[in-house]
Parts: structure tokens; sequence; C-alpha cells
């Protein structure tokens, strides 16, 4: 019996169509959904946590109908808890009336959660005295109290800056680690799925077009599309006889090499420092390819020579 079970679900609203979804989760395995803005993250996390109402299909946790509004009374399920991006919190409370509301949990329980969403020195803040970064990890911890089997987490990172997105990282980390919650996460950045998830689903104008693990999604995308959500790539013919059977490359999947048989030959563009690496933009007779270097010993105007790794060369 899977953990969660979503079985040919559809949902239609104001032009918005959901195609038939369906995908199994098991316990401990974190899943993350992909795609530009509109194409269906949210949506399909608000039908899981019983929040929208399916036009056909099922939800099931633990073998059991997660119900919609028109089934039930008051929307949501007593073990899904879903964390909005926008920070939704009760005003004009401080911070440990919001958890003692909420909690359901024995106070050494409620205690683990404080200090696991490092919040301890927040307890006695009002929550219009926050930060944005504080009040995400009030609103998760105040969601986590409540003893949920399942986190929805929809955008978690999308308005925070960078050393909070840092932060709220390791923060869900531990959850998963320390309290093995099971989490579904929806994004449009591959910093955000590509080391959290076990699992990505990518989505397109409401349909699922590839799943896999995160390095499969990565290597192999698609189609462009599945492609430009992970990050930068090249794309082009394998020759002018076959233009519609394309060569796929990362800009890592590519060196520079003074080998006599290296398939590309080109005059560096230009060259921009990235903090980890450095990106080299070559023009060549396939057009302009963009390759990673960790030092390029090169300028602007040289001539240079690139070699593809085989075991990454991918057709598309």
């Amino acid at each position: 019996m899977s953990f969660l079970e979503v079985s040919r679900v559809t949902y239609n609203l104001s032009g918005f169509s959901l195609g038939e979804l369906s995908f199994t989760q098991e316990e401990g395995v974190k899943i993350a959904f992909a795609g530009e803005t509109g194409s269906g993250k949210t949506t399909i996390l608000k039908l899981i946590g019983g929040l929208l109402q399916p036009d056909s299909g099922s939800i099931t946790l633990h073998n059991q109908l997660v119900q919609g509004p028109a089934e039930k009374l008051v929307p949501g399920h007593e073990q899904i808890a879903y964390l909005s991006q926008f920070f939704e919190l009760p005003k004009f409370l401080r911070v440990e009336q919001v958890l003692q509301y909420a909690s359901a949990m024995s106070e050494p329980a409620l205690n683990r959660i404080i200090r696991i969403c490092e919040i301890d020195h927040l307890l006695e803040r009002k929550t219009d005295q926050l930060s944005g970064g504080e009040r995400q990890r009030i609103a998760l911890a105040r969601l986590l109290v409540t003893g949920p089997e399942l986190l929805l987490l929809d955008e978690p990172f999308s308005n925070l800056d960078s050393m909070h997105r840092i932060q709220m990282k390791y923060v869900l980390e531990r959850v998963s680690d320390q309290l093995g919650i099971t989490s579904i996460l929806v994004s449009h950045d591959s910093g955000d799925t590509l080391p959290w998830a076990d699992f990505i689903f990518v989505l397109q104008d409401g349909q699922l077009v590839q799943q896999g693990r995160p390095e499969q999604i990565y290597r192999k995308p698609v189609n462009a599309y599945a492609a430009s959500l992970f990050g930068k790539y090249n794309l082009f013919p394998i020759d002018a006889q076959s233009p519609d059977q394309q060569v796929f490359l990362r800009p890592d999947d590519l060196v520079f090499t003074d080998s006599a048989d290296a398939e590309f030959t080109g005059t560096v563009n230009r060259i921009s420092f990235n903090g980890p690496h450095y990106e080299v933009h070559v023009e060549t007779d396939r057009g302009l390819i963009t390759v990673t270097s960790a030092k390029p010993a090169f300028k602007t105007g040289d001539r240079v020579k690139m070699s593809v790794l085989p075991e990454r060369v991918h057709f598309m």
C-alpha cells in the first residue's frame, strides 16, 4: 500500500486544465514538481491537501480518501499540512502563543521543533515584528506542531533573500532527516529542486511531460522546455541532413582541450565569472556554445578547442 496515491486526477478552472495525473509516493520519499509559473504546480498541491476539489479521479493517504471542499465543510486534511509562500500567521500574537495554540504535542516535542526551525530567540516577539525569513520558519513550525504526516511546500524559498533561503533549506533538511516527515515541494528554481528531491515531476501547461530522478531530469530532458527549467544548455542539429534530431549538452558536458580530435573549434566571445566557475561563450560553426571552466587560461578573441564527455551526450 502506497503512502500517497494520486489516481487519474483532473481539474479545470478559468481556462486552466490539469491533465489526467497519476503517481504514488512512498513514505519518506521527497517529491518535487517543477514548471514555469502557471504550469499547475500549486494547483496540484492544493488538490493533494484537500483545498481544491478534483473534477475526476481520487487522492488517498494511507488508502483513505482525501476529501475536497465539495465533500467536507472545512477544506483540508488533518494529516496534511500546506505551507503557503505568503507566510500566513495570526496578527499581534507572540510567537510562543501562536505555537502553543496550534500544538498537539508534549512540551519536549514542541521544543524540539522550535530548535529545528531555529526560532528559539523569537518566541517573545509578536508576529508583526518579524522579517520574511523569520515569519516563514514560524509558519512552518506552526504546521509541524500539529503532527502532520505529509508536508506540502508551495514555493517555500520564493520570497526569501539569499541568506534566509540557505537557512530555510537547512531547516527543511532537518524536518526530513530528524522528524521523518514526508514532503512534496513545488518550485520553478532548479537550485531548490535538484539537491533536495528524490524524484522530480516536470509540468508544462498542466501536463506531466517528464518524471525521474534529479540527475536523469537534468542530464536527459525530453524537450527544450524541460531542459530550460534546470539551467543553461546547448542544443544544435546533429548535421544539416538531420535537422530534427538535436544534440543536447549542458555547459559542464564539454571541456577545453588541445587535442587534434576535438569536436568543436571556435572563438571566445565572452567570459563571465559565476562564483564556483566561469562561463565561457564560444562562437563555432554550430552557433554559440556555452562551456563551464574552473579558471580559463585564455581571453576573449582567442581560438579554442572543445571536446564532449562521451557519456554526457543526449539526443533530443
